[in-house]
């Protein structure tokens, strides 16, 4: 008599990843090694179920007129996003404050004029998954 044979099944994986962003002082527009920082991302947001790309610009509380100008840098990154095929509907902006204190953890702080980018969704192509995610480079994927 033959014993059925299992095989296991890989489950779609949830996947957090992101980047920090600088920007020159003044500027709302990311440079082009930037931008291919950005874009280097796209094969691995190709290969998941996208649930949503947050995007947070910090700005310094004690500084005038800098709100504006990190609303105008989370913008410009939302807007590359759709030129280079993320839908916008999966695109958030905010912006945060930061108030000039001393932090314990000084290295762990954002930066004022930095912004942050960060995905989320499931893993729908393991083999990309796993090519652009070495290392445990991204959150959740090494948790299988």
């Amino acid at each position: 008599m033959l014993l059925p044979t299992y095989v296991r099944a890989w489950v779609p994986t949830p996947i957090v990843n992101g980047e920090v962003i600088s920007f020159d002082e003044g500027s709302s527009i990311p440079s082009d090694a930037e931008r291919i920082r950005i874009a280097s991302h796209l094969p691995l947001i190709n290969a998941i179920y996208l649930d949503v790309i947050v995007v947070v610009a910090y700005y310094d509380l004690n500084s005038e007129g800098q709100s504006a100008m990190a609303l105008a840098r989370a913008e410009s990154i939302k807007q590359f996003l759709m030129e280079i095929g993320v839908p916008s509907t999966r695109v958030y902006t905010e912006t945060k404050a930061l108030k000039s204190i001393k932090s314990l953890a000084p290295s762990t702080r954002p930066k004022p004029g930095s912004v942050e980018f960060e995905y989320a969704g499931q893993c729908i192509n393991r083999t990309v998954c796993e090519q652009e995610c070495p290392g445990g480079k991204c959150k959740g994927l090494d948790q299988r």
